[in-house]
């Protein structure tokens, strides 16, 4: 006569420091991921200080959950694969999805450009491309402030 055995295990029931445990095994694309899952799977994924423990050996910065969780989104924006995402090569993920930012931007001012030349003071877009994403976003929008009556204008017509 065999026996069988029927025993299952609520995920919810086992002690935090166990589910912290299964949670670090998972690279950070993932934690992320499963992090939608459901209230718990949140915590367990967003936990702060296993989340800067983990991310400070393979960073000097001090990125926040926020700040990865914002590259991630950004990431997926440009439809870029978030899944294997770890610790370690967070810092190249950013880096490309602030390269996309910033060709995206400078595109798009170049055809403003061609499309209205008469627009005042263009910048030098290969000098752009040695500033950061951050930087070019803040010229861009000074540029759009001291233009914005002539864009109104052609946007108008």
């Amino acid at each position: 006569m065999a026996i069988e055995s029927s025993t299952s295990m609520d995920f919810n029931a086992l002690p935090r420091e166990i589910g912290l445990e299964i949670f670090s095994y998972l690279p950070l694309g993932q934690r992320l991921e499963a992090a939608k899952v459901s209230r718990v799977f949140r915590d367990l994924a967003y936990n702060p200080v296993e989340f800067r423990k983990t991310y400070r050996e393979y960073n000097e910065d001090e990125s926040s959950i926020k700040e990865i969780q914002d590259i991630l989104r950004d990431a997926r924006s440009f439809e870029i694969d978030i899944t294997q995402v770890t610790y370690e090569n967070i810092k190249t993920l950013k880096a490309n999805v602030e390269q996309i930012k910033k060709d995206s931007i400078i595109k798009i001012w170049e055809k403003i450009k061609k499309d209205k030349p008469n627009l005042l003071d263009y910048p030098d877009f290969t000098q752009l491309e040695d500033e950061t994403c951050s930087k070019i976003i803040e010229k861009f929008d000074a540029w759009i402030n001291k233009n914005k009556e002539d864009i109104f204008k052609f946007i108008l017509k």
